[in-house]
């Protein structure tokens, strides 16, 4: 079983509610406030669907009662930093990173692992996905549908 928790998320920065800001064409009632929210909910809903990650967040995997404790782990959006690798007694464990890839140092059949992830070297990634977010934070302050709002995450 896998299990992945994001366990802190940050915010869109001042300049990209800023960009948005000027993208949505709204009727001016919204308080900035109102429009970060939306606005992270939908850069949280694109990150998922595309894994990179477009904000910065800890996550968790928590990889329990694995049928090859040599198999890879597979980490999740944009890595930055492996913070630890646990065993299933708390020891540390070494590893090897190869993009989202983790291989363990020694066979283990229960392992935690906790990593930073966000926007970084994929600079180009995020630039080419906020327009995609900026469309979904509209869809939803305009309360389009469901239909909409899938057609926007489905688009190249």
């Amino acid at each position: 079983m896998i299990q992945v928790s994001v366990t802190s998320l940050g915010t869109p920065t001042t300049e990209q509610l800023a960009q948005f800001k000027a993208f949505y064409a709204g009727n001016g009632a919204e308080s900035d406030e109102q429009l970060a929210v939306v606005l992270r909910s939908a850069m949280v809903e694109v990150q998922e669907w595309e894994d990179v990650s477009l904000l910065d967040e800890n996550i968790s995997v928590v990889c329990a009662a694995r049928r090859d404790p040599r198999a890879p782990i597979r980490l999740y959006r944009t890595v930055k930093t492996i913070t630890s690798v646990k065993d299933q007694n708390g020891c540390d464990i070494e590893y090897t990173r190869f993009g989202n890839l983790l291989t363990l140092g020694r066979p283990a059949r229960n392992v935690e692992v906790k990593y930073e992830a966000g926007p970084g070297e994929n600079g180009f990634q995020v630039e080419n996905l906020l327009p995609k977010a900026f469309r979904l934070a509209c869809a939803k302050l305009d309360g389009e549908d469901a239909k909409t709002v899938n057609a926007i995450l489905m688009e190249g």
